[in-house]
């Protein structure tokens, strides 16, 4: 977060327990860009994309919500937000050691909510294309292994232990783009139901099966070897045979 000039400790307030109507819970559009907040209880939490992934946890008497917060960079820090009386805005400050500045947010009606993360998806999906591109072959071998439903452009059997090593990284990779700086990302547009690359939410779910489907493979790869020696074996059976008469 940017950095001003005064230092200061966050003063707790002590206030009326919580109402049914004291709730942060939802879309919140903000000095840090688009905050969501999920709330049990007091128990408040939530997700923001401040130069990445970032996470925010607290707890909310009455109207005001105290609360931690940790971003992509490693920077951590607390704060505290106080809920308008109509619940459609609050105001806040934040504080990371000597630095602190205003944190306000203003609440996103379900549609504005909706238009909002569309639009968001749509402006990830260029920056995630190339992102996933050294990994599309490995990703679509896989995807196709775990389910045959997966449309894929080609299917690359791994049968070495090189291509093996190779494969778990590029799914390691891909696990920790879909699980951190795209998560949540859906398909763009209207996409093919069975074309496995339109579909992003189903790459992490291949990505965490690597180490089974790697068996999978190994396996094949194994099966197919016996065959090979077998039918050589065959062979030389027949030509003994032969020359026998």
């Amino acid at each position: 977060m940017l950095c001003l000039l005064h230092a200061s400790t966050l003063v707790l307030i002590a206030t009326a327990p919580t109402s049914a109507q004291d709730s942060f819970a939802g879309a919140w559009a903000t000095d840090f860009g688009a905050l969501t907040l999920t709330q049990s209880g007091t128990d408040v939490t939530g997700t923001y994309d401040y130069k990445g992934p970032a996470t925010l946890t607290g707890t909310l008497r009455g109207k005001l919500l105290t609360f931690t917060y940790k971003e992509a960079s490693g920077a951590t820090g607390k704060g505290e937000f106080t809920l308008a009386p109509d619940g459609k805005s609050f105001r806040g400050r934040w504080v990371s050691g000597s630095q602190l500045g205003p944190w306000n947010g203003k609440k996103q009606g379900d549609n504005e909510a909706r238009e909002k993360a569309k639009a968001d998806n749509a402006g990830k999906w260029p920056q995630l294309r190339q992102e996933i591109q050294p990994y599309r072959e490995t990703l679509e071998s896989f995807a196709r292994e775990l389910d045959e439903k997966w449309w894929v452009q080609s299917q690359v059997v791994p049968n070495r232990a090189e291509d093996m090593r190779k494969a778990l990284a590029d799914l390691a990779a891909v696990e920790v783009l879909m699980a951190g700086k795209y998560a949540g990302m859906t398909p763009l547009g209207t996409p093919v139901p069975n074309a496995v690359m339109e579909h992003p939410e189903a790459w992490l779910e291949v990505a965490k099966a690597r180490v089974p489907l790697a068996q999978s493979f190994a396996k094949k790869a194994t099966v197919q070897h016996l065959i090979s020696e077998i039918k050589a074996l065959q062979q030389v059976a027949q030509t003994v045979e032969n020359s026998d008469g």
